[in-house]
């Protein structure tokens, strides 16, 4: 048995770890295991996204140095990009709709949209969908 680990965000209490094995990908965390069909991430310094297909609704893992966050059951499509911006982030599915997440928040909220998310400034969420500067008042 041979697995790979492809991409992954380390911290001694909120680790995650995307892995590649003979059963397919796999998303690890500390406390639990995701089985996946598709995966996406993306990460910055001091921060990762994972978004997990498993032919049901997509499952977005966040994490970053205040904790670990996984939106079960986010959203019923398949995702294209993910997206990790200076504290939000965001999902793009193959609809073209994005689901955007708050990292310091519970809530994920839907844009409509592709999103690249970039920031969010407390009551403002700011980000780029193709070349033009989209803002969210919250």
């Amino acid at each position: 048995m041979e697995c790979r680990a492809e991409a992954g965000f380390s911290h001694f209490t909120h680790g995650v770890a995307v892995v590649k094995g003979p059963r397919g990908p796999r998303v690890g965390t500390s406390s639990e295991t995701l089985d996946c069909e598709k995966i996406i991430y993306e990460s910055r310094p001091g921060a990762f996204i994972d978004a997990c297909f498993d032919g049901s609704p997509t499952s977005v893992i966040t994490v970053d140095y205040s904790g670990l966050r996984v939106y079960r059951g986010l959203y019923r499509r398949n995702p294209v990009s993910v997206h990790e911006g200076f504290n939000p982030c965001s999902a793009v599915f193959d609809d073209y709709r994005s689901i955007s997440i708050i990292v310091y928040g519970d809530n994920p909220f839907e844009i409509g949209i592709p999103l690249a998310a970039i920031v969010y400034t407390g009551s403002s969420f700011y980000g780029i969908s193709g070349k033009w500067p989209v803002g969210c008042f919250l």
